[in-house]
């Protein structure tokens, strides 16, 4: 049997083999510099060895520290009788195993695999997993032999492992499917040094530096039940009407041969344009009627800065003050963070839930949307690339082993399937996915997690992004890193009706309407009435803003109704004071008694009509015979210290315990004189 496809017991050992992927990136990193002479120094490797027993004398014996790599531990290759112990080396052991409930995602996404088939050959599968996320913990002790050695070591952790790395392994049984998992871990930021002081002669006394490490990656969870061979395509689809005839247009076509929405279609042509005499396109644009209309949005995401009363905030493409009372544009240079991050509203997709970009691999260029079949291909051609290396460097080691004949044929007649694979995956879009989850706090490339901090140099350094865009993958980070700046503005709303965009801004009972015209670029800002505000929008773009105003409106609404109450209760006065009047014209005028009492009528139904106008003009002031007040009692559901509007007259020529007239709210009440305190510098 071929050693590229000998089997074992340990294969299938996701664990295990994550410990293994562990120790090897360890041992290729740390290491540091020993002066032996002065013309002589040497690089000293760190190796690092899992502890398979509870007991550290067995990991003593010779075999297990003995080297065949030249200048290291053991430059010399000198063996000694007995047990003896190495130094420096490393010790692993595994703490603990979690999942991460927090990073599961869907269960239904397309993984890839390589497998032995009943032919004993290798073919590529793909089927419906899932990720199921797990953290992975280690203790890591360094035993060393000085105290020098001690601070080199620390030193070179720090200088050569923080803060995040990763590193890759082939997973899986070849009869059930071979596939590559991330790993990624970083390096602490405390680590316990511990120096001998006082130790006897059957003592050891190494010199230890001592951290814990937590392994992130994935148990990927395969549905065989849906798998299939990853070269399995569908090329193109065709509609049949339920005979055998094949529809490929629609000139010889009637509505009555039209089939019911839900009917099978199957396989006929090699494409399948979408226009306007193809079938599927003409039937969909039958049956749907496509109204333009502007495009209203409410709870405009911004940029938020600011300090007390004043805050900067972007709207329609312009950056706007609000103070305590007004909202003006401002222009001009603006905090580089804060020009940052509207900049990437306008390059990426920017929400609450986060932040999006795609980069188009095959163009070299950022774009604003990527459909998932983009974003599949990707990763379909980064795993038919590694498997490409994989048989590539399969083959090398079977010919270095003195392999030939039918496995080095099979390895070749994989590999030109999977050239081919390579060649179709190639025609194919494909975009890559960069995205930062606000929820989680955490960027992704594609369905990876980037834990470096530092994101643009780590998405750079796969190769993927061209050096031209690298600036902005630093606006990726800076946006990410500032995202707590975004709030929602909820007292914005934007309206796009073409090259135009109007806003709405609410500042108190005030309302501003900001009109920008992209290709003019020209754009004003002015002051509106609420219902100036809604006319004019609903005139230009026929959406209804009256839901931001629906306080006001409610309030504007109430006031009316007590308006035209206080309005009918007054004319009831006057209606009920006129048929006394009336009465009173039955009697002689001549009498003292009489013609006081209707004089007294006739004034008070004039001080009657006198509120009515007042009420409907909305209009009060001295020159109607009001001046303004504090009431210093609560009545009616008004206050004490509420500002009122006192009948001047009244106020002059009553007692302190006689009622008087005034106005809150425009409404008249009676209260006694003593109640009503003028305000300062008034007089009557």
């Amino acid at each position: 049997m071929a050693s590229y496809n000998l089997k074992f017991n340990k294969d299938d050992s996701v664990v295990r083999h994550l410990i293994i992927g562990l120790l090897s990136d360890l041992n290729d990193k740390l290491s540091f510099f020993r002066q032996v002479s002065n013309d002589e120094r040497v690089i000293v490797d760190v190796p690092f060895f899992y502890s398979i027993t509870g007991d550290e004398n067995f990991l003593r014996d010779n075999f297990l520290f003995s080297t065949i790599n030249g200048i290291g531990c053991d430059p010399d290759l000198e063996q000694a009788d007995g047990n003896y112990d190495k130094v420096p080396r490393g010790l692993v052991n595994l703490t603990s195993l979690n999942i991460d409930t927090a990073k599961l995602v869907n269960k239904r996404n397309i993984g890839h695999y390589a497998k032995l088939d009943a032919n004993g050959e290798m073919q590529g599968y793909v089927s419906e997993f899932e990720m199921i996320p797990i953290t992975v913990g280690m203790d890591v002790e360094i035993l060393l032999s000085s105290q020098l050695d001690l601070f080199k070591v620390t030193e070179s952790i720090i200088k050569q492992m923080y803060k995040s790395n990763y590193y890759n392994v082939e997973v899986g049984h070849i009869e059930e499917g071979l596939y590559r998992l991330a790993a990624y871990y970083a390096m602490p930021d405390d680590y316990s040094i511990e120096r001998p002081v006082e130790y006897g002669f059957d003592d050891k006394g190494n010199h230890k530096v001592t951290f814990a490490l937590e392994i992130n990656s994935f148990i990927p969870s395969f549905d065989y039940s849906t798998e299939r061979h990853i070269g399995n395509r569908m090329f193109s689809l065709g509609g049949n009407t339920g005979g055998n005839k094949v529809v490929t247009g629609l000139n010889d076509v009637s509505d009555e041969t039209l089939p019911p929405v839900g009917e099978k279609y199957k396989v006929t042509s090699t494409r399948l344009p979408f226009d306007k005499k193809n079938y599927f396109g003409w039937y969909i644009k039958k049956i749907i009627k496509i109204k333009i209309m502007a495009n209203l949005k409410s709870n405009i995401f911004s940029p938020i800065i600011g300090k007390g009363d004043m805050a900067l905030f972007h709207a329609s493409g312009s950056n706007f003050l609000v103070d305590s009372s007004t909202i003006t544009e401002v222009s001009g240079k603006l905090d580089d963070v804060y020009t940052s991050l509207v900049e990437a509203m306008y390059t990426f997709d920017v929400n609450e839930s986060g932040i999006k970009a795609y980069y188009d691999l095959r163009n070299n260029k950022f774009v604003s949307y990527a459909d998932e079949n983009s974003i599949t291909n990707s990763a379909n051609l980064f795993n038919l690339t590694e498997m490409k290396q994989f048989l590539t460097e399969k083959k090398k080691q079977l010919k270095l082993d003195g392999q030939v004949g039918g496995v080095i044929d099979a390895i070749d007649k994989e590999l030109v399937s999977v050239d081919q694979y390579l060649t179709e995956a190639n025609n194919l879009p494909m975009v890559a996915s960069i995205s930062f989850d606000a929820i989680e706090d955490k960027t992704y490339m594609n369905s990876t997690e980037i834990i470096d901090e530092h994101v643009a140099e780590h998405i750079f350094a796969t190769g993927q992004i061209v050096y031209e865009h690298k600036d902005m993958l630093r606006l990726f980070e800076i946006a990410s890193k500032n995202f707590n700046i975004y709030q929602t503005l909820e007292f914005v709303s934007e309206i796009s009706e073409g090259d135009v965009t109007y806003s709405v801004m609410r500042k108190n009972l005030d309302s501003y309407v900001y009109r920008y015209n992209s290709v003019t670029k020209m754009s004003s800002l002015n002051t509106m009435s609420i219902t100036e505000t809604i006319d004019y929008i609903l005139e230009n773009t026929g959406e209804d803003v009256s839901n931001m105003f629906e306080d006001i409106l409610e309030a504007a609404k109430e006031s009316s109704r007590i308006k035209s109450e206080s309005i009918s209760n007054l004319y009831e006065m006057i209606s009920f004071l006129k048929d006394k009047r009336g009465h009173l014209a039955d009697y002689n005028k001549n009498i003292a008694e009489i013609k006081e009492a209707d004089n007294m009528i006739n004034q008070e139904i004039k001080k009657l009509e006198k509120e009515i106008k007042i009420i409907e003009t909305e209009e009060l002031s001295r020159n109607d015979g009001y001046v303004p007040g504090t009431l210093e009692t609560d009545i009616d559901g008004i206050t004490s210290g509420s500002d009122v509007m006192v009948d001047a007259l009244a106020y002059a020529t009553a007692g302190s315990n006689d009622s008087i007239t005034f106005f809150s709210e425009e409404k008249p009440y009676k209260v006694e004189k003593r109640f009503i305190e003028l305000a300062v510098g008034e007089t009557v």
